[in-house]
């Protein structure tokens, strides 16, 4: 036997050593190839792709455009960049080969990212946007998805208020659904909603989804488009390190005009006189605090003392670099905004390591680690009773900010001043996303790639109103803690085969995901001293309880992409989802897809039109879902906390619904995709149909049942519209460069079907004092959500008799000179709810965005614009300081209030008291929310290389840099572009409590060492 084991050795040995000996003189027969790469300009390209055709040997250039590579002497070296034409250069008896590739602005060769992959531009069959990360770079806002603005069509973009650290509502190619209307976000592979978490500058490129058929790989929660975030990863070179910071001020750029104290007080004594011509037996006098506090000659400007200038600044440090093996990427940045709004702030760290490693030819490994930290300075906001903005606009002029003796002054009105610094308000969030891959080449063209990723954090936060402001004489306080925990196992395998004309890339996946989170809200009241701030040694606990909930998915997908000759292009997806959402009958569906293209300018006929690069007809359709629905919704609950006779108790809260599934959005698409004159025109156009079915929706069902309504699926939704997109480089030339784009998107939102074909009329409720909410229409055959009152004919009653021809009653009070005149809708004779009909869309007609770019030798300058037009706002801060309520603060134009029979005017009476003839919501505060911006103009200076070299940097710009410098519009509020109310699909296009978009004014500095 030992001899047996001493032979098997020897023979492992010989085999060893043959092996070694073939592998000698495999490589003997192999020579090593170098160079540079550089661009039109002479410049070196580090990142420069070159491979040997047909293989999987290839190598990056570096930071000097370097690059060294061991081949075969026939080989042909395939050398490609993104955004470069990319070159096959056969070896021949060369061992220097040094190319130059040409500039392609928006080439054919670009690298596109796709749902699990990447693909060349030219090959894309769907209908697929991309946003380069250096248009998102320094610019002074805290989210990466509010810098898409007019960037993307199909993609509207809306920042709901200007406050620091605020949301946005994104819609791509309009509303599909009543639950729920937001993208999916995918950052570095994973799904999340931490937008806030990324650092604009970390970001390399966005790609927006648009059609079924790129994203139907998400499957059932891809109905309203997807966007990946793909952040910045290492390529082979030096170490790469860079700076960049920016300093900026930040002002509101529009103020409302409102009345002086003495205009106020003239305004009120209108009101006294109109209440008692009104009620000649009850007659009233001024108030007497009113009347001391004018006498005292206060004449407050609350818009000057709540608003100011306030600093924005940002710094962000980055390294990069690798060798053959091993390629890093990484960043840290600190990001700080003080609001316009006082005692209003946002800061941000966050920090980013993304790495690549090959441990041998055929097994890579990799993570990306994102991590963010933020602390959000809050005022009381939105449409509170104590906000500071919605009551900006009806604080009195004449009222002071503090007493005598230097105490707040409190009022009928909150004091903003002290609501704003006295006001205790902190919220947290700790962050962080992660993941790591192992990637094995099975065979040529064949590879096993296994993901494990995770997305965890948790948002704190506190509250506290103390006793000296309107609010808190109680002392209320509350506090909050959100943590969530993701994880996401994938294991994907992917194919690619290109052989003479057939390339075929596939992948086939299966992926696992789910979600935790654990929530605690309390509230109390009675504190004993504005000294102690939290719960604990309040009297009064008004709220405790805690809550935890989960939900999971698992999917099966695939893809395939197949092209002929690079002339036709075939695509075909699926995915089957199952989630542990919906109903145990319908838990699982399948969301396929396909499109297909044809690229016209490979034929032969189309040879002889040398200007023409590129001109492809494509088409698409597919399904996608939606989801958005509560964890346990299609599951029998119970409510906890229902205590009796002292006892706790629980008792049924819900009803299953088995056969709950999935929203289903069946999309058909149609485009065409021109490049002329070597790719220095561009142009595409898309036409597509969305259908939505089988509405998420919750029906109502009669009392007596122990329930008030049931989850089902009823109901349709279609979006269907047109988008066109321009870019040309207008100059290209040694000393100048000039370049252009346009964009401009169209959809039709139509509500198909309805359960029992029953409108939905929604009130956006508020909790401000004394107003009038706005009211929503949703019916067949109109948009979802159109605006739903009186119908203003423009003008107000003269005299008592004139308003009495024409109507017996107004909301059921005699008609009465200076009563805003309403169209009889119904022609009954009278104005009541009944004369209620559609006054305006809050959807846009139509929305885009125009860019130009102008470079001379080292000197920039570059503009984008946004517009949108069409949409109607109900601007219910207007309403609220014109509802002719004597003692709110009131615009100017308020001065021409009806006061005396026979007045010819626009503005109704004034009163002491509301007047529900005149406080209804109506067409006179729908207003045109069109506008044209300029969202932002830099201008900057890059140091000569020579000068840098003699720095020891590789390069250094400085800029100046405006954001929204102007906007043109008709919509008479602070800002048309807000959404009060964006979290309910049904109540869009309110203007209440929302802090105004600001303009910017920044320096900034980018330097590379």
């Amino acid at each position: 036997m030992k001899s047996l084991k001493i032979i098997g050795f020897r023979r492992f040995i010989l085999f060893l050593m043959t092996s070694v000996l073939c592998m000698n003189i495999a490589l003997a027969q192999k020579k090593v190839i170098s160079g540079v790469v550089t661009g039109t300009d002479k410049e070196p390209i580090p990142g420069v792709t070159i491979i040997e055709k047909g293989t999987t040997n290839g190598t990056v250039s570096d930071l000097d455009g370097k690059y060294s590579l061991s081949v075969e002497p026939s080989a042909i070296l395939v050398i490609s960049f993104i955004g470069m034409e990319t070159q096959e250069v056969p070896v021949g008896n060369r061992t220097i080969l040094s190319t130059q590739l040409k500039e392609s602005t928006i080439g054919l060769n670009e690298v596109v990212v796709v749902g699990y992959g990447t693909m060349m531009k030219k090959d894309l069959s769907s209908a697929i946007s991309k946003v380069s990360g250096t248009v998102l770079h320094n610019q002074p806002m805290a989210s990466a998805a509010s810098l898409m603005v007019g960037k993307s069509t199909g993609v509207q973009v809306t920042t709901n208020s200007g406050a620091p650290g605020s949301d946005i509502t994104v819609r791509i190619r309009g509303a599909n659904s009543f639950n729920g209307n937001n993208p999916l976000y995918v950052i570095d592979g994973v799904p999340s909603d931490n937008i806030l978490g990324i650092n604009p500058n970390d970001i390399e490129s966005m790609e927006v989804l648009k059609d079924a058929s790129s994203s139907a790989i998400y499957g059932s929660r891809a109905a309203n488009g997807v966007i990946l975030i793909t952040t910045k990863r290492g390529i082979k070179g030096k170490t790469d390190i860079s700076f960049d910071a920016y300093y900026g001020l930040q002002r509101v750029y529009k103020k409302m005009p409102m009345m002086n104290a003495q205009q106020q007080w003239e305004y009120v004594l209108k009101g006294v006189a109109n209440y008692n011509r009104l009620n000649p037996n009850s007659p009233v006098e001024p108030r007497e605090q009113g009347l001391a506090d004018y006498n005292a000659g206060y004449d407050t400007n609350w818009q000057d003392e709540v608003f100011r200038i306030a600093p924005v600044q940002n710094y962000s440090f980055s390294a990069s670099g690798g060798n053959d093996k091993m390629r890093f990427s990484s960043n840290i940045s600190y990001y700080n905004q003080k609001g316009v709004v006082i005692s209003n702030g946002y800061e941000r760290y966050t920090a980013r390591f993304n790495m690549d490693y090959d441990l041998t030819s055929y097994l890579s490994v990799g993570t990306s680690l994102k991590g963010n930290y933020s602390h959000t300075d809050e005022i009381p906001k939105g449409d509170s009773q104590s906000s500071v903005m919605a009551n900006l606009l009806r604080k009195m002029a004449y009222e002071p900010i503090y007493e005598s003796d230097g105490s707040y002054a409190n009022r009928e009105r909150p004091n903003l001043i002290a609501s704003a610094e006295l006001y205790q308000g902190d919220s947290y969030r700790t962050a962080g996303i992660g993941s790591v891959y192992a990637k094995i080449k099975i065979l040529e063209g064949l590879e096993l790639t296994t993901t494990w990723s995770a997305d965890i954090g948790i948002d704190t936060g506190n509250s506290f109103f103390p006793s000296t402001i309107l609010g808190g004489a109680t002392r209320p306080s509350s506090a909050y803690s959100n943590k969530w925990n993701t994880w996401l196992s994938e294991n994907i395998l992917s194919y690619s085969f290109d052989y003479k004309k057939h390339k075929l890339s596939a992948i086939l996946g299966y992926s696992m995901q789910e979600t935790r989170n654990f929530n605690f809200n309390g509230s109390a009241s009675g504190g004993p001293s504005d000294l102690i701030s939290t719960m604990n040694a309040s009297t009064s606990k008004d709220k405790i309880y805690s809550y935890k909930t989960g939900w999971g998915i698992n999917s099966v997908f695939a893809r395939a992409n197949y092209s002929f000759a690079s002339k036709y292009l075939v695509g075909l997806s699926i995915r089957n989802d199952g989630s542990s959402r919906f109903g145990s009958n319908n838990r699982y569906a399948l969301f396929p897809a396909g499109s297909i293209a044809w690229r016209m300018n490979e034929e032969h006929f189309m040879k002889n039109l040398t200007m023409i690069d590129d001109l492809k007809i494509r088409a698409s359709i597919g399904r996608t879902g939606n989801q958005n629905i509560g964890n346990y919704a299609a599951q029998g609950t119970y409510n906890t906390g229902v205590n009796y006779a002292g006892q706790p108790g629980v008792m049924v809260g819900g009803i299953p619904a088995a056969d709950l599934t999935w929203e289903s959005t069946d999309q058909y698409d149609a485009g065409i995709d021109l490049s002329m004159f070597k790719n220095r025109l561009t142009f595409s156009m898309d036409y597509y149909i969305k259908r939505t079915k089988g509405l998420l929706f919750s029906m109502p069902i009669p009392g007596y049942t122990g329930f008030g309504s049931y989850l089902t699926n009823l109901g349709k939704i279609e979006n269907k519209g047109v988008e066109f997109s321009l870019a040309g480089d207008v100059i290209q030339n040694e000393d100048w460069n000039w370049s252009a784009g346009f964009n401009i998107s169209f959809n039709k939102n139509k509500v198909l079907s309805l359960p029992n074909h029953t409108p939905i009329i929604s009130t956006a409720s508020t909790e401000v004092f004394y107003t009038t909410n706005g009211t929503f229409y949703t019916q067949e055959g109109h948009p979802i959500g159109e605006f739903y009152g009186l119908k203003w004919e423009g003008e107000v009653y003269p005299t008592d008799e004139i308003a009495q021809e024409h109507v017996s009653s107004i909301m059921g009070q005699k008609p009465v000179g200076g009563t805003l005149k309403y169209e009889d809708y119904n022609k009954d004779g009278k104005i009541d709810s009944n004369d209620r009909q559609v006054i305006g869309s809050p959807h846009p007609k139509f929305f885009g965005g125009f860019n130009t770019s102008v470079s001379y030798k080292n000197f920039d300058l570059g503009m984008q614009f946004s517009f949108m037009y069409g949409n109607k706002i109900f601007n219910q801060m207007r309403f609220l300081s014109s509802r002719g309520f004597c003692y709110d603060a009131a615009r100017v134009e308020r001065v021409n209030a009806w006061s005396k029979p026979g007045d010819i005017t626009t503005e109704h009476k004034v009163l002491t008291s509301t007047d529900a003839r005149d406080n209804q919501f109506s067409s006179k505060y729908v207003e045109n929310g069109s506008y044209l911006r300029l969202n932002n103009l830099s201008i900057g200076y890059t140091l000569p290389s020579n000068i840098s070299n003699i720095l020891k940097l590789s390069s250094l710009r400085v800029y100046l840099s405006a954001q929204n410098l102007f906007t043109i519009t008709q919509y008479k509020g602070y800002d048309p572009e807000v959404n009060s109310k964006a979290s309910n699909i049904h109540t869009q296009g309110v203007d209440i409590g929302m802090i105004p978009q600001v303009s910017t004014y920044m320096l900034g500095l980018n330097v590379k060492f």
